[in-house]
């Protein structure tokens, strides 16, 4: 996506009327072919001959070196196209903070990239370009396509020449090189065998990784690039990644990954590469990201052949950004809550097991995404509400057991048995329900018997707990698989309410023990009892909000260690100066004290951003807090802007997240609407979720 503001910013171009939108989706070099929303570029002569011919074809703008045509036509001019999009270029990869993993040296495949592309995804938000680069034209003019949500762009220069590499080395400093192997050479890297390798190498920034072939030669040659890391790949060999006991199967390869002496088995399907060097390379990409060998392992295993088209047009590959091109947008760190879910077994101990709570679609975040994050972190399974919100996962190829903590109504009895989970159970009519159905389908269903023990939500009392797990143990098609509480004030700082409830399921458990019944695992604890009641901890706490790096109250804290997983962002549409005595939006609240500049802000409670009971407080803009002035709209709210210098259409302003430093909290947030944190991103962007992109 391209932004207007940051196209003139980058290249000094110069609008030939009012009519250029504000963005655009990316450049384009062939008139015919020109498509709404597109950058027209003229690059040569010819070009510039066509630029009528790409606006009536449907282009929304064009870039040229000379306009004389009808003074409406949504053209900008610049001194040389060339130089433009190379200088837009270099601002988006400098602004956006997308490192760059460039590709080149060996012999092009196609496949390496998209497995690369495929591996990187699951973990990072990634552009890739669509094709191979041929010329110095093809690459700026493709990165075009990077927005701010991007975390890496991936780079074929495989098939580019000499020139563009020199070129591309003067311009990018990438992060990762990758010199694949090449066959002609007997499958030897090309670090010191000809000019690609030596320009490519020297460009990585410092403190950045050159991926070879394993060869003594090439380990020998390090000294050459001081300040780099060199990383070594191969097949049955001593290098830091390699692959060991490969055994090929019909149309799939087994083989053991192993990254710095730590190994997992994966399996690579043979309709995606049918060179283990190729996976190895990737893999080695991947190592040098900081991706564990689990990781790795388990995206080759899962990668499947798709048809890679020029259609793709460098589209992200996995989309943890939502709507990152629109005016308002969020983006989730998976990053974080892989972290989170670590920090939390380390607070409660490894001996217990950690069910992420991902109901809402994640809180919010995208319940598929989070669970595969969670996962990675080292959480045992997952508790959602509902039933409906089980397929989704299962959908997602996640196996690991989960808890339906919600009310499974009888006419879903059958649903429940098919679906793959472990529902609650607190009457005998929803034991009787899910035991009949069970039996008819022939299958043994897990449940986790519920006790209300003082929160006055759903639960069996604990006076008829004990013979409602004897029933379910009576059954031939029901197994008790665990026995649960729910603690409803463990978040105040006095715990005496919650220890009493925990005293209560203390007895109920004597009382099931002594019918010679084992509760299987029995779990009490939210995040506030997990991090401040141990002994509330059981065999399995339940955590939500600490998943996400929340506090779950002001009184009850986390520890150190967690980090918010969620940052809410929008555009600034308009600034403008208002006099003293001018009301702001709708009614009489937002009247000026003093002459004053204001910003128009795309977003709004339309999107989450809360108009009341309260004032949201301030948001962030060019690293400083700014005041919201009077009411927030549904799809705009207003800030003042007169003590911030700079600001400008186009700028980000942070609503929820971090910016140069200053931080806002959806827990700040929520305090000063007059709710919670949860309620505040739960509810956030709702019309953006249907955007949501599951992973490829």
């Amino acid at each position: 996506m391209i932004h207007l503001a940051d196209l003139i910013a980058a290249t000094g171009a110069r609008p030939q009327s009012r009519n250029i939108p504000e963005r655009l989706s990316r450049f384009c070099r062939n008139a015919r072919n020109a498509s709404p929303g597109d950058l027209y570029v003229a690059l040569d002569a010819e070009g510039q001959r066509r630029v009528e011919q790409a606006l009536e074809a449907g282009a929304s703008a064009a870039l040229c070196e000379t306009w004389t045509g009808s003074p409406d036509a949504p053209v900008l001019t610049v001194q040389n196209p060339n130089t433009a999009i190379r200088k837009y270029a270099q601002f988006a990869i400098r602004n956006f903070g997308t490192e760059i993993i460039a590709i080149a040296g060996g012999e092009p495949d196609a496949a390496t990239t998209a497995l690369l592309s495929k591996i990187l995804s699951t973990r990072f938000d990634v552009f890739r370009t669509a094709k191979p680069i041929e010329n110095s034209s093809d690459l700026w003019l493709s990165l075009g396509g990077l927005h701010p949500g991007h975390d890496l762009a991936l780079i074929d220069l495989s098939d580019c020449r000499p020139e563009v590499l020199e070129d591309f080395a003067n311009a990018v400093s990438p992060r990762v090189v990758l010199l694949p192997p090449n066959a002609k050479r007997g499958g030897e890297s090309p670090l010191h065998a000809d000019p690609v390798g030596t320009t490519l190498a020297g460009s990585v920034q410092p403190g950045g990784h050159i991926v070879v072939s394993a060869t003594e030669r090439a380990a020998a040659m390090l000294k050459d690039y001081e300040g780099r890391n060199l990383i070594t790949s191969g097949i049955d060999s001593d290098s830091r990644i390699s692959a060991t006991c490969i055994r090929r199967c019909r149309d799939s390869m087994e083989f053991t990954l192993s990254v710095d002496g730590n190994r997992a088995t994966a399996h690579l399907n043979t309709q995606v590469t049918s060179e283990p060097d190729s996976a190895i390379a990737a893999a080695a990409v991947a190592a040098a990201l900081e991706m564990d060998v689990n990781e790795i392992a388990s995206a080759i295993s899962a990668t499947r052949p798709t048809p890679e088209t020029a259609a793709d047009d460098g589209a992200s590959a996995s989309v943890h950004t939502v709507n990152a091109d629109g005016p308002v947008w969020i983006k989730i760190d998976l990053r974080a809550v892989e972290s989170n879910v670590r920090r939390i077994l380390e607070v409660v101990g490894r001996d217990i097991q950690l069910f992420a709570v991902i109901k809402a679609d994640g809180y919010g975040h995208g319940a598929q995404r989070i669970a595969a994050a969670a996962l990675r972190g080292g959480a045992s399974g997952f508790a959602v509400s509902r039933l409906s919100e089980v397929p989704n996962l299962r959908d997602a190829g996640i196996t690991a057991p989960i808890i339906v903590l919600g009310h499974t109504p009888p006419a879903h009895a059958r649903w429940a048995v098919s679906a793959d989970c472990q529902p609650t159970v607190f009457d005998r009519r929803g034991v009787d329900s899910l035991r009949r159905a069970a039996s008819s389908m022939g299958k043994r269903l897990p449940v986790h018997l519920k006790i209300d023990t003082g929160m006055g939500r759903l639960g069996a009392t604990p006076e008829d707990a004990p013979g409602l797990a004897e029933y379910i143990v009576g059954s031939d098609s029901l197994e008790l698989a665990g026995v649960m509480t729910h603690l409803g004030r463990a978040g105040e700082s006095d715990k005496t309410h919650s220890k009493g409830q925990l005293a209560v399921f203390d007895r109920a458990l004597t009382e099931i023990r002594s019918l010679g019944i084992d509760p299987g695992i029995v779990h009490a604890a939210n995040t506030a009892a997990a991090v401040h009641i141990p002994e509330s901890r059981y065999d399995m706490v339940r955590c939500g909000i600490a998943v996400y790096g929340l506090d779950p109250s002001l009184e009850s804290p986390l520890p150190g260690g967690f980090s918010p997983a969620v940052t809410m962002s929008a555009r600034v549409a308009q600034v403008k100066k208002l006099s003293a005595g001018t009301y702001v939006s709708y009614g009489s609240a937002g009247k000026l004290e003093r002459d004053s500049t204001i910003a128009v802000v795309g977003a709004g409670y339309g999107d989450g951003f809360r108009r009341g009971p309260n004032s949201w407080g301030p948001v962030l803009v060019r690293g400083r807090k700014a005041r919201v002035v009077g009411n927030v709209c549904m799809e705009m709210f207003m800030i003042d802007v007169t003590d911030i210098p700079g600001v400008k259409q186009g700028d980000e302003v942070v609503l929820i997240g971090t910016q140069s430093g200053e931080t806002l909290s959806a827990y700040e947030a929520a305090h000063r609407v007059g709710t919670i944190s949860y309620e505040i991103i739960t509810q956030m962007l709702p019309r953006l979720r249907d955007d949501w992109q599951s992973s490829t």
